[in-house]
């Protein structure tokens, strides 16, 4: 057997072992591997699924049609069809007439047409050789190798290509052809006007001008009014667009998942999209999926699967690394002014909202009983002002972190929360500082608390301890409140905080 003979039948094997949804794992990367390895094992794969495809469309639209007969009944056949055949009369068929071969009359031999011919062909020559010549000049040096050019490389966030796709920068021009995106992101412009924005890792075929194969991983797809009709095929399904927004991702067995963020799509299974066995129509803030064994159904639609635009994911690469607390060091806004009675005025903190009074003091007062430099031991950098809690009170502000999105449900960000936290000698005042994780509804899905400070861990003395804890934000979570209460034990509250801190960054980046 041939080596093409053989791949083939490998091929096939495995591609029934799929539409059994028997596959492992190692045989869909084997397979993978041989579509990817072969232009002609391509053809030949999708070609044998449209295949299936059809024939089990025709099987399922004729099962109605024609009733299964009983075995009594189906031997009774056989038996009369014979007793036909014995029955029968010999028919007689006569030979077709032999045809007499035409006969050809003798052409005049003329040497001034021989003459005349034998210029003409050399003409003939000579204009076909120079076509010829022209056509291999032009396809040489005009016509691209490999295939047409189908897509244009846009902007990209820390995307690693493999193979063909190493030198992938923004503005090259894409042939048909397989790419695979190891890690990071890539936006990529399909003639037609259609946007994809591959999330990596995955492997990705532009088939034309508004056709692509997703083999693995996952896809955002924006298409423009001028460009409906879009079409994302996969091993085991079709997604159609109607002028829309949506996202495709495909596991390691080919099972697809469309979600449609804006506009309709129709999710079709097999990966004709002409012929299909079954669809679903599908609309905003709806998913559907064709699983491993080929069933079609409808499922909970997600927000947080996708990137559905560059921007977006580099904007909330702005809040990496970063203190997300507004005027947590108490640098900004009015400071209190000391009362003769050792109190001081009470005032509206900026960035924060506050339920009791409160106020901002500054490090240089000589007032006591407050925190003084170049007396008592301060927090590093502490700036000029503090917080100070007056009796019970409380002040919060809340942390957009939608941008956040698609990172945090898929568990990949920290959160780091710090403050110094202190009190007057060895009075008991506390302040505590609290972080809510809250999804889009409000609802807690998670929360973090620094405890007070004591006088024993204080030595009884005016200073500062520092707090710190670190942990992964909780999936689900759309926004984060954070919250700084003071209670007092007796007399006016002393309670002192400063240099509150909430950075996220991603999981394994320190």
């Amino acid at each position: 057997m041939s080596e093409r003979n053989r791949q083939r039948c490998e091929l096939r094997s495995l591609i029934q072992v799929m539409l059994d949804g028997s596959i492992s794992d190692a045989d869909f990367d084997k397979l993978r591997e041989l579509v990817n390895s072969n232009a002609e094992l391509r053809y030949y794969y999708v070609d044998y699924m449209s295949l299936c495809a059809a024939l089990k469309r025709y099987g399922s639209a004729n099962k109605t049609h024609q009733p299964e007969l009983s075995e009594p009944e189906m031997t009774d056949l056989w038996q009369q069809l014979v007793l036909m055949e014995k029955t029968a009369r010999t028919v007689e068929i006569e030979p077709p007439p032999v045809k007499a071969a035409p006969v050809r009359e003798p052409i005049p031999s003329r040497c001034s047409d021989r003459h005349t011919k034998t210029s003409r062909m050399l003409a003939m020559t000579a204009i076909l050789s120079a076509t010829a010549f022209l056509f291999m000049f032009v396809y040489l040096f005009f016509i691209p190798e490999g295939g047409p050019v189908v897509a244009t490389v846009g902007n990209s966030y820390e995307a690693q290509w493999s193979g063909s796709g190493e030198d992938m920068k923004v503005g090259k021009k894409l042939q048909t052809g397989i790419y695979k995106l190891l890690s990071g992101f890539a936006e990529i412009d399909l003639e037609s006007g259609t946007s994809v924005l591959i999330h990596g890792p995955a492997e990705v075929e532009f088939e034309g001008k508004n056709t692509v194969f997703l083999w693995q991983g996952s896809v955002s797809c924006k298409v423009p009014k001028e460009a409906v009709g879009f079409i994302v095929r996969t091993p085991r399904a079709t997604v159609v667009d109607y002028g829309t927004e949506f996202g495709v991702k495909v596991g390691k067995a080919g099972q697809t998942q469309a979600h449609v963020f804006e506009g309709q799509v129709e999710l079709r299974k097999g990966i004709d999209p002409v012929v299909f066995d079954g669809f679903l129509r599908l609309n905003k803030n709806e998913s559907g999926v064709v699983n491993a064994n080929d069933s079609l159904a409808r499922q909970n639609y997600s927000d947080s699967l996708f990137v559905r635009d560059l921007d977006s994911l580099l904007s909330s690469h702005e809040l990496m690394d970063k203190n997300l607390i507004v005027n947590g060091d108490f640098e900004s806004g009015p400071v209190g002014e000391p009362f003769d009675n050792g109190d001081i005025t009470n005032i509206v903190i900026e960035g924060w909202m506050d339920e009791a009074p409160a106020t901002i003091f500054s490090y240089s007062s000589e007032s006591q009983p407050f925190p003084q430099k170049g007396r008592d031991p301060l927090p590093p950098d502490c700036g000029d002002n503090f917080f100070v809690g007056r009796d019970d009170c409380l002040i919060s502000q809340e942390i957009d972190l939608k941008p956040l999105t698609y990172l945090i449900d898929r568990s990949e960000i920290t959160y780091q929360l710090s403050a110094w936290l202190g009190g007057f000698k060895d009075h008991g005042d506390s302040a505590t500082i609290e972080v809510d994780f809250l999804d889009s509804s409000g609802k807690l899905v998670g929360s973090e608390k620094l405890e007070p400070s004591t006088p024993e861990e204080r030595n009884n003395e005016t200073r500062f301890i520092n707090r710190s804890k670190v942990g992964r934000i909780p999936i689900g979570t759309r926004k984060a409140t954070v919250t700084v209460s003071v209670v007092r034990t007796y007399g006016v509250a002393d309670a002192y905080v400063d240099n509150i801190e909430l950075i996220v960054r991603e999981a394994g980046r320190q």
